[in-house]
C-alpha cells in the first residue's frame, strides 16, 4: 500500500506563509479553500525560513526553523502551520509514526479545516494498518466513514484491520461493501478481495459461507488455477478445523480433484490410491496409479507405488467377480449390499452399473442417502449426464459430503472449467 507516496503530495501544498500564488485566479481560489489564519511577525520568521528550506528539501533546516517557530506559537493557528509543516517533513521522509503523531494533532486542532480532517482521520486509520497497528486502525476508519469519506480504499482497509483482530465476519462484510462500491462505479472488483474472503472463511472454519465466496470467485473469475487453490484450501481445512474427513470422504474429494485436475503430485497419487486401497477399492488404486504414471507424476521405478499397485491386484484377483455381489444385492432385504458393490463399479469404472446400483440402494432403503448420491451423481458425471448428476447433488446434505456436493455442481455450471 503506497499511502506515503499520496499523502507527501497532499502534505506538500503550499502552507501560505511564503509565496503568495502567482495570478489572481489561483490567489482567490487558494484563499477560498485555505482557513482564515493569523500568525504573529515573531513567528511568521521562522515559518517562512522553514518553508523555503521544505522547498529546498533541506530537511534538517526545515527541523530547525520549524522548532523555532512552535518555540513561538501561541494561538491554533500557528500550532496547525508547524503541525502541517512537520507532516510535510514526516511524508517526505516516508516515516509513517511521525506521519501518525502530527495527523492526530491536526485532527484535534480547531482550524483544520472540516473537509481536510475527514481525510487525516482515513489517513490516520490507513497509516495505522500499514504498521500492522490494527486495534489501532479500526476506529479512526470508522470515524471518517462516519464523516463521509467517499475513499474506495476505506472498505479495504477496515477488512484488513478486522481480519488482523480476528474479526472475520467484519472483514468479509467490508470486502462485501468494497466490491459492491466497484460493481456500482461500473469496475471489476480485484480476484484478491474474493480470495482474501475465501482463505479466511476456511481458515475459521466457516465452509458454508467460504463456498458461497467461490462461487462468487469463480463467477467473476472462472480460472483453473482459482478451483485448485480453493479445493486445496478446502481440503486442509477440513483438518485444521478438527473434522477429519473420513477414509470414504477422502475419496469422494479425491475423484472430484481427479475429474477435475486438481490432484498435486506424488503425495495426492500416492494418498488418494493408498486410501482406495484400505477401503476396499482396489480398483480405483489400480486407476489411479495408471493416471499418475500416464501423466508422468509417478515414476514408472517407483517401489512404493509398484506394491501398492500388486497388492491391488492380488486383492482383486483373490476376491469374486462383481456380478456375484451384483445378483447377492438383489436378493438382499435392504440397500447397502448394492451401495457396496456400486461402489466398486464406481471404482472399476464401470459407471453405468454404478448408476444402477446406487439406483437399487436407494430403491431399497436402510443406506446413507448421502453417500449414495453423492457417488451416483459422480457416475453419472463419468456418463456425461450432467443434469441427472446435479439432481443427485442437491440431494446430499450431510456434514461435509454436502461441500464435496456442492463442488461438484458448481463446477459443473462453470463452462470455462468443466468444458
Amino acid at each position: 500500500m503506497k499511502l506515503v507516496s499520496h499523502l507527501a503530495i497532499a502534505a506538500a501544498l503550499s502552507l501560505g506563509i511564503a509565496a503568495a500564488p502567482a495570478t489572481a485566479k489561483e490567489k482567490n481560489a487558494a484563499q477560498a479553500a485555505a482557513p482564515k489564519l493569523s500568525v504573529s511577525a515573531a513567528f511568521a520568521k521562522p515559518a517562512q525560513a522553514a518553508e523555503a528550506a521544505i522547498a529546498a528539501k533541506d530537511y534538517a533546516t526545515a527541523d530547525t526553523q520549524i522548532s523555532a517557530a512552535e518555540a513561538v506559537a501561541k494561538n491554533d493557528d500557528e500550532h496547525y502551520y508547524v503541525a502541517k509543516m512537520r507532516l510535510t517533513i514526516a511524508a517526505n521522509r516516508q516515516d509513517n509514526p511521525a506521519i501518525a503523531q502530527q495527523l492526530e494533532v491536526l485532527i484535534a486542532n480547531p482550524k483544520t479545516p472540516p473537509a481536510d480532517v475527514v481525510t487525516y482521520t482515513y489517513l490516520r486509520g490507513s497509516i495505522a494498518v500499514d504498521m500492522k497497528q490494527d486495534a489501532q486502525a479500526i476506529p479512526f476508519l470508522l470515524k471518517a466513514r462516519q464523516l463521509g469519506s467517499t475513499s474506495s480504499d476505506l472498505p479495504i482497509l477496515l477488512a484488513r484491520a478486522y481480519g488482523g483482530t480476528g474479526k472475520i465476519n467484519e472483514a468479509i462484510a467490508e470486502i462485501d461493501k468494497a466490491i459492491a462500491a466497484e460493481t456500482a462505479a461500473g469496475r471489476k472488483a480485484p480476484d484478491s478481495w474474493y480470495g482474501y474472503a475465501v482463505s479466511n472463511l476456511y481458515a475459521s472454519g466457516n465452509r458454508a459461507a467460504a463456498g458461497q465466496w467461490l462461487a462468487r470467485e469463480l463467477h467473476e473469475y472462472p480460472t483453473a488455477a482459482n478451483w485448485k487453490t480453493t479445493i486445496l484450501l478446502y481440503r486442509d481445512s477440513a483438518d485444521k478445523a478438527g473434522t477429519k474427513l473420513t477414509r470414504a470422504q477422502k475419496v469422494d474429494l479425491y475423484r472430484l480433484m481427479s475429474t477435475t485436475k486438481v490432484l498435486s503430485g506424488q503425495g495426492d497419487y500416492f494418498d488418494y490410491a493408498e486410501t482406495a486401497f484400505l477401503l476396499g477399492i482396489p480398483w480405483e488404486t489400480i486407476s489411479v496409479i495408471d493416471q499418475g504414471r500416464a501423466s508422468g507424476v509417478i515414476p514408472a521405478g517407483s517401489a512404493s507405488f509398484t506394491q501398492l499397485y500388486n497388492n491391488s491386484r492380488a486383492s482383486i484377483s483373490n476376491g469374486s467377480p462383481l456380478p456375484v455381489y451384483e445378483k447377492e444385492a438383489a436378493a438382499a432385504a435392504n440397500g447397502a449390499k448394492a451401495a457396496q458393490t456400486a461402489d466398486a463399479y464406481l471404482a472399476s469404472g464401470n459407471n453405468a452399473k454404478a448408476v444402477e446400483l446406487y439406483g437399487m440402494a436407494l430403491t431399497k432403503g436402510g443406506v446413507n442417502a448421502d453417500e449414495v448420491n453423492l457417488r451416483l451423481g459422480t457416475a453419472l458425471v463419468h456418463l456425461g449426464r450432467r443434469d441427472e448428476a446435479k439432481a443427485a447433488f442437491a440431494k446430499v446434505s450431510g456434514p461435509l459430503l454436502a461441500d464435496i456436493a456442492h463442488f461438484w455442481a458448481l463446477w459443473l455450471d462453470t463452462p470455462q472449467l468443466s468444458s
